[in-house]
């Protein structure tokens, strides 16, 4: 796991300062510890490149979950984030701690994201740029990382509606809220879509956010099937489709 150095200092000194916290967002665990691999395709369908996503159960009983976008040889987007057992969560999890890098449109420069839940901290950094930090509300349900694994009641038709927070990071750190919604329920696969929530201070910064479209199994234990997702920071928009997965062909884009 790879932290931003320059970031402990400011979780030692919220800590120092009696802060802490936790995340309100509670997670299923994942349906299966087994590698997932899937093609990213761009919009005519061509693979341009591929995906892996790993899950794993530690020995302290928190789990580790990872993924990694590759491009032409080069890492364009990881995602990594250690979850404990929420106290009184019906076995759920909730975020300790996340940690995202996405490369931008720009050769050679990338943002790294890290959020510390228990210290109530979001810190950010845009190439070899400064480090910029961000103290979290009380309550707070940031899922960058652990959103898919939140999204798996709406596929079972348990809830309407799925409300989390966006963390993003431009030229500050700042939380987006976000609504996932069922936008087509069909035999093989349920497709759900982000609407943010932003407000008129927000509403500038409509432009810059992704759309993004997850499929799910449509039955249990509700697998992830692919994602519609930029590329990296700047786009463009590319489907991830899941490979050895029953109906998941149907996602390529044709």
């Amino acid at each position: 796991m790879r932290r931003l150095v320059a970031l402990l200092p400011v979780a030692a000194a919220l800590a120092a300062h009696g802060a802490s916290g936790a995340s309100a967002l509670l997670v299923p665990e994942p349906a299966s510890f087994a590698a997932i691999r899937a093609r990213i395709h761009a919009e005519g369908g061509a693979v341009v490149g591929s995906h892996e996503i790993e899950s794993v159960r530690r020995a302290d009983g928190t789990l580790y979950v990872r993924s990694e976008a590759w491009l032409g040889g080069r890492s364009v987007n990881l995602r990594e984030a250690v979850l404990e057992r929420a106290p009184a969560g019906g076995g759920r999890y909730r975020p300790v701690w996340q940690h995202e890098r996405m490369a931008t449109g720009v050769e050679g420069e990338d943002v790294e994201l890290e959020i510390d839940h228990a210290a109530s901290s979001l810190a950010c950094r845009r190439g070899e740029g400064t480090v910029r930090s961000l103290a979290l509300p009380e309550g707070e349900t940031i899922g960058n990382v652990v959103a898919t694994l939140a999204l798996q009641p709406l596929a079972a038709g348990a809830v309407e509606r799925l409300r989390f927070q966006l963390a993003v990071c431009r030229t500050a750190p700042r939380l987006v809220d976000v609504e996932a919604r069922v936008e087509r329920r069909g035999d093989g696969a349920v497709e759900i879509g982000w609407r943010y929530q932003l407000g008129w201070m927000l509403a500038p910064l409509a432009w810059l956010l992704p759309e993004v479209r997850v499929w799910l199994g449509a039955r249990p234990p509700h697998d992830w099937l692919g994602s519609r997702v930029p590329l990296h920071l700047d786009g463009p928009q590319v489907t991830v489709v899941r490979e050895h997965a029953a109906g998941a062909d149907r996602l390529v884009p044709r």
